[in-house]
């Protein structure tokens, strides 16, 4: 005759004990006769929460209080001292689970620690690490007391908004801190391989502004991505921070690295005109092929019109669609000569014609838009103008949202992370 397996009759009466107190469960609450299909689902959602709750508490009961004897080893090296029990309320997915575990103390390192702990991988926090991650979720799109709202509709779980802002913070310092290491492996020669071998990689950078520590400042934001042959893109990545330009510009060398450029050579740096973006650029993607915005090249054409002719009017069309056409066929320097050849009167008319010329004379190595678009590159940064609405403007600069700096440098960091498109979630961040 067979024996038994002890760990496998545990496991069966486990089971059976679950399924006793599941069907006691639908006994009670399981409703009869018809009714509205609304009222069927609510109560099924309430009978499948109570089931999982109790499935969970179940399963984390089964481990007992991990009480090794009345001496444990710390980690320091030194025998520690059982000193009794020790209960926490744990914030689950499925309902706070008591959790009742053997506590030991240290005299050497005085410090006290529970085995099941570790056994469980518990977080240090009240909430466990899936609700952490939920949390970050939510807030990387919302704010903080919606996101308070909706972690409470769809998952059960009450907190207030300053509990879901300070696991941000935790969350966002995190991955803060990895991307300083990234940084510091790239600098040193001595990152990962990205593993991949893109044909190109396109690279943007942008700011846009949001209301920190009292004043207006400007968010970085920055993309790498690749296009289809199509033309669409595929594989974008985010980088966020408030810091300033030199200390951004590293980091955007590192998400180019870990987007493919460590085995691709093609790159291209497409962007509007602000200096830092092209300081920036200098550094670290000097043989990159460097592109002016064509929209945001366009705009400055357009002052020169709207000065000489006033906006709307027929020769301000004309004359834009002009500048344009020459500025699309590689001709930039007849574009500028065309505008040369304008005699304003006004004072302000005169600056504006000046600072057009300069523009155009900065900025003419990149704005040969007709070679460009014969050899595959983008002449437009649609993509980072979209990364600035969806990753940076759409959480950040709301109707009334004001940031300290520290909470404005987490949150940038999380909605640039669940954007990219390479997001594993926000487990390895949480504690």
């Amino acid at each position: 005759m067979s024996k038994i397996d002890p760990d496998e009759a545990a496991r069966e009466e486990q089971i059976q004990r679950i399924l006793k107190q599941v069907e006691e469960n639908l006994r009670r609450n399981l409703k009869r006769g018809i009714r509205p299909l609304d009222e069927i689902e609510l109560e099924v959602e309430q009978i499948g929460e109570s089931i999982k709750e109790t499935i969970t508490k179940e399963v984390v009961d089964k481990f007992g209080t991990a009480y090794v004897g009345s001496r444990a080893v710390c980690r320091c090296g030194c025998s520690a001292r059982y000193s009794g029990k020790r209960t926490r309320q744990m914030i689950t997915l499925h309902g706070v689970v008591p959790i009742c575990r053997a506590y030991y103390y240290c005299k050497r390192c005085k410090e006290g620690f529970c085995p099941l702990d570790q056994q469980l991988q518990l977080s240090r926090n009240q909430c466990s690490r899936s609700v952490q991650c939920l949390i970050a979720r939510f807030c990387s799109y919302l704010p903080f007391a919606i996101a308070a709202q909706e972690l409470e509709i769809v998952s059960g779980i009450r907190l207030s908004a300053t509990t879901l802002q300070h696991y941000v913070q935790q969350i966002g310092r995190r991955i803060e801190d990895e991307w300083e290491h990234r940084e510091q492996q790239v600098l040193s020669s001595r990152a990962p391989s990205s593993g991949q071998r893109p044909r190109r990689v396109h690279i943007s950078m942008d700011g846009a502004f949001a209301h920190i520590g009292g004043d207006w400042r400007e968010v970085k934001l920055a993309a790498a991505y690749q296009r289809h042959a199509s033309g669409g893109v595929h594989s974008t990545r985010y980088y966020g921070t408030v810091d300033i330009s030199r200390e951004f510009g590293p980091k955007v060398r590192t998400l180019a690295h870990y987007s493919g450029t460590d085995r691709c050579a093609d790159v291209q740096m497409v962007a509007d005109g602000a200096p830092w973006i092209w300081q920036e650029t200098g550094k670290y993607f000097p043989t990159s092929v460097q592109t002016l915005d064509y929209y945001h090249g366009a705009e400055h054409l357009a002052d020169a019109a709207r000065a000489r002719y006033g906006e709307g009017t027929q020769s301000f069309k004309d004359w834009l669609s002009q500048l344009k056409s020459l500025v699309l066929e590689d001709q930039v320097d007849t574009a500028a000569a065309e505008i040369e050849a304008w005699k304003p009167r006004k004072h302000k008319s005169r600056e504006t014609k000046r600072k057009v010329i300069n523009f155009l004379k900065t900025h003419r190595h990149r704005m040969k838009y007709k070679t460009l678009k014969a050899q595959g590159y983008h002449i437009g940064s649609g993509v980072m103008e979209a990364g600035c609405k969806t990753v940076t403007k759409a959480r950040m600069a709301g109707a009334g949202m004001r940031w300290e700096p520290k909470g404005a440098q987490a949150i940038i960091h999380l909605c640039a992370h669940w954007r990219s498109y390479d997001c594993d979630g926000f487990k390895r961040f949480t504690n």
